[in-house]
């Protein structure tokens, strides 16, 4: 079965997060994605499924030309270097797409490759408290807290990437042209929140922690089972919110969900009443029919996900991988050319070094020998075992 992306060939730039998984995401619908790495790199090698990889030392002259020689045989760029890295190194866009015109140059960064925040180092929470998303984030008594790394890193950055690039090959379907895709996950972020900023005056006029979708309301929440689980409750709507407190059968009374001075005796009515069950007690009370539209689920673990019958109804959900144990499996489906995570990746940064450039760049063993005891490319073994799915 034909996948998505094939045909489709990407560099992806070693780095952390948000370019490996850029790239994971177009190698599982179908794109080739070899990764280029440091020479002697000890970087951890994460979220390289269905890639193979490739050492070079990009500061010597002909660790560059090989480097451009990919480009040029190749799709879409996925640079994860700071700003001006690879200009520094005489393979920033211009160079490249004067050689390759049809090449999507796409670049990850914190804050853009312009601006004053742009050559400044950060991680995930800086680049969502600059995007304005942190300040809601939190309860009213602490300080904001940033929900891991997921929505700079994966969301801003590596997801939005990933569409950027896809935008950008069929804007190049059209014109034969390609372009730069410049990525400022701190914009990213930003733009994610797009629903909260046009909302923020009816559904977040509160503190952060204290208006309906942060935790504020006692109908969008979790609490505490029996047996020390979480239940989420989202019960927004007035027909979900009956059919809810019909499920834990609670009396409110006279108390109003929509009189703030009446939310915390609902929300303690609610705590006490779930905590007289476990969460699988509640799971099989949700699951009656008459129950079903009481907005609920129960707050799974890691190593439940795949467990879940709904999960296991619809498929594989999560797949063993070799390295990772467990892995969640591509999303969205497809139905005509569905993603596949297929091969183990690499386990070494020279793993496919000598592959790439004998398939890719047409280089012979003498060659490639001779490349290595420059010091211009590091070889390895390749391997090609696949994914349980």
């Amino acid at each position: 079965m034909t996948k998505a992306l094939e045909g489709i060939r990407v560099i992806e730039v070693s780095g952390l997060a948000p370019g490996p998984f850029c790239g994971m995401v177009l190698a599982d619908f179908g794109a080739e994605v070899i990764v280029v790495n440091r020479l002697n790199s000890t970087s951890p090698l994460l979220l390289q499924r269905g890639k193979r990889s490739i050492s070079l030392d990009l500061k010597h002259p002909k660790g560059k030309e090989l480097f451009l020689k990919l480009l040029d045989a190749s799709d879409v760029l996925i640079d994860t270097f700071r700003p001006g890295v690879l200009e520094k190194l005489g393979l920033g866009p211009d160079v490249a797409l004067s050689r390759n015109p049809r090449l999507i140059f796409s670049r990850i960064t914190s804050f853009g490759q312009t601006g004053s925040y742009a050559n400044r180092a950060a991680h995930d929470i800086n680049m969502v408290a600059l995007s304005g998303t942190l300040s809601f984030l939190g309860n009213s008594s602490e300080a904001p807290q940033p929900p891991i790394n997921l929505l700079a890193d994966f969301a801003g950055g590596g997801l939005l990437t990933a569409m950027g690039i896809l935008a950008a090959l069929h804007h190049r379907s059209k014109t034969g042209r390609g372009q730069v895709v410049d990525t400022s996950m701190s914009e990213g972020v930003a733009y994610l929140s797009s629903f909260i900023y046009a909302t923020r005056e009816y559904l977040f006029p509160n503190s952060r922690g204290n208006n309906v979708l942060d935790g504020g309301s006692p109908f969008y929440t979790t609490y505490q089972t029996k047996d020390g689980r979480y239940l989420s409750v989202g019960a927004i709507e007035e027909e979900f919110y009956q059919n809810f407190i019909s499920a834990i059968d609670v009396d409110t009374g006279n108390l109003d969900r929509n009189r703030d001075e009446d939310l915390p005796e609902i929300r303690r009515r609610f705590a006490e009443r779930i905590a007289e069950k476990t969460l699988a007690e509640w799971e099989q009370r949700f699951d009656l029919a008459e129950y079903r539209n009481a907005c609920v689920a129960p707050v799974v673990n890691w190593e439940e996900v795949g467990k879940h019958e709904h999960h296991v109804s619809r498929g594989k959900v999560v797949i063993e991988d070799p390295h990772h144990k467990k892995m969640p499996a591509p999303a969205p489906r497809l139905s005509v050319s569905p993603a596949q995570a297929t091969g183990e990746g690499f386990v070494d940064a020279t793993q496919h070094s000598e592959e790439v450039l004998r398939d890719v760049l047409g280089l012979n063993a003498q060659e490639i020998q001779s490349l290595a005891q420059l010091f211009v490319v590091g070889l390895g073994t390749s391997s090609d075992t696949s994914v349980k799915s």
